[in-house]
């Protein structure tokens, strides 16, 4: 039987080029390390059309703060710039309808003493996919390149 989840390839966000932009103009920095399943990203008159991802996006689409978030498992490159990271919601996480996952940026460092911003987490890279339903008996495995 296929493993759940597969291939997914998530849009940088709006925000997540800023930030992008920002580190290389200033040096505040920032680490993709957590993933956000979200209950919604399907067309709710059919649920097996994915609606397009929004550049603008600042949550997984449905439920605020989406039905799981948790720690990425691990980074592989495909090539040398090109990140894969592997997302696994284990056996009774994150059940029920599942139709987007979001990679969520942590800012970790900035040359602005003090900087308020250190800690906060962000959209780094959104995605949908056409409905589908987590059971407690499932495990799902979600490999996530990036789109600029």
């Amino acid at each position: 039987m296929a493993v759940p989840g597969g291939e997914v390839l998530a849009l940088v966000t709006n925000e997540g080029k800023s930030r992008i932009a920002e580190m290389l103009a200033i040096g505040k920095s920032f680490k993709v390390d957590t993933f956000r399943l979200g209950d919604g990203g399907f067309d709710p008159n059919d649920p097996t059309i994915a609606l397009t991802p929004d550049p603008n996006a600042t949550d997984v689409y449905g439920t605020p703060g989406g039905v799981l978030t948790k720690d990425i498992d691990s980074v592989t490159f495909q090539t040398p710039t090109c990140p894969v990271f592997v997302c696994i919601a284990e056996k009774g996480e994150g059940t029920g309808p599942i139709g987007s996952l979001a990679l969520m940026g942590t800012i970790v460092y900035s040359p602005i003493p003090g900087d308020p911003e250190i800690g906060l987490k962000f959209v780094f890279a959104i995605s949908t996919r056409p409905m589908v339903i987590k059971t407690t008996a499932d495990r799902f495995v979600f490999n996530v390149g990036i789109l600029f």
